[in-house]
């Protein structure tokens, strides 16, 4: 038992672990009890670990309980994400960030929006995206003209931290402005689709700044977790002001009477388009609550 040690997977391919340990990365295969147990080695694990010895590979022992989980990407163990959106080229996937947003408030974990190439664009547009957001800290950055880094930086101290959102908005090229030294791919934007070519293959963390960051593959597709409808409003930090003094207790904040959300909505203390996307998901979200027996 005194060779066994405690590390962090910090990345898989092809069966082959990553662990790293007190600035020692470690390459182990995980035992055959975790196939039988239906258990899946992520990215971001804490785990007991044997390393290798000349006479046998380094083989994981034990999963270490999870602080949280994200399926897609799958990291474990995240404390911050930080959803990447392009001012232009791609155009924001807005409901792809709402989802994101969705799926950080299920796992505990804090979230920030991160507005890039507003070089392209001017401050307005960006500004003007962050303004669907009052609710959530945002960032207005150019990895191409280095602006807005520092800030940037601030939040990348002593976290383990994902960076998620559409293929080319530029999640690559920010981390490469954050960390020079590091040789992370760099996609482009398809003209033809105007989304983003994916260059990430792989989820995988790199030690950065006291934590980790994790440059994730990009997606356009994200699926609604499964949730009774009441539970979606409970998500959206900008209705918590209001929501308690609406007529009806059971108040969905869709279309009820007395409802004090929709009146912030009005008053523009909620953005109208955010919570038009909030309408689309509630109905989502009724459909796979009614189909979840089929």
């Amino acid at each position: 038992m005194s060779d066994i040690k405690i590390g962090r997977i910090i990345k898989g391919i092809g069966g082959f672990y990553s662990v790293e340990s007190h600035g020692v990365i470690y390459t182990c295969k995980a035992r055959g009890k975790f196939r039988k147990d239906e258990l899946t080695p992520t990215v971001g694990d804490m785990v007991e670990f044997t390393p290798p010895h000349e006479t046998h590979e380094g083989v994981l022992k034990k999963l270490l309980d999870r602080k949280n989980l994200m399926i897609r990407p799958r990291v474990a163990n995240i404390d911050l994400i930080i959803i990447v959106i392009a001012a232009m080229d791609p155009p924001p996937d807005y409901t792809l960030v709402d989802k994101m947003l969705i799926n950080a408030e299920m796992m505990h974990t804090d979230a920030i929006i991160c507005i890039n190439k507003h070089d392209l664009t001017g401050k307005k547009v960006a500004e003007k995206i962050a303004n669907q957001y009052l609710d959530i800290d945002t960032l207005i950055v150019s990895a191409h003209k280095n602006s807005g880094i520092k800030q940037l930086k601030k939040y990348c101290q002593d976290k383990t931290i994902c960076f998620g959102g559409q293929s080319g908005t530029g999640k690559s090229s920010l981390l490469n402005v954050i960390m020079p030294d590091s040789t992370i791919e760099v996609g482009e934007v398809s003209k033809k689709t105007k989304r983003g070519k994916h260059t990430t293959r792989h989820a995988e963390l790199i030690p950065f700044n006291g934590g980790y960051l994790v440059d994730t593959p990009g997606f356009s597709l994200l699926e609604l977790p499964m949730m009774e409808p009441n539970e979606l409003q409970d998500y959206y930090k900008d209705f918590a002001e209001f929501e308690g003094g609406c007529k009806y207790k059971t108040c969905r904040h869709d279309s009820e009477p007395g409802c004090l959300v929709l009146e912030a909505v009005n008053e523009n203390k909620i953005s109208k388009e955010r919570h038009e996307r909030y309408r689309t998901l509630l109905k989502e979200a009724e459909e796979k609550w009614r189909s979840r027996y089929d």
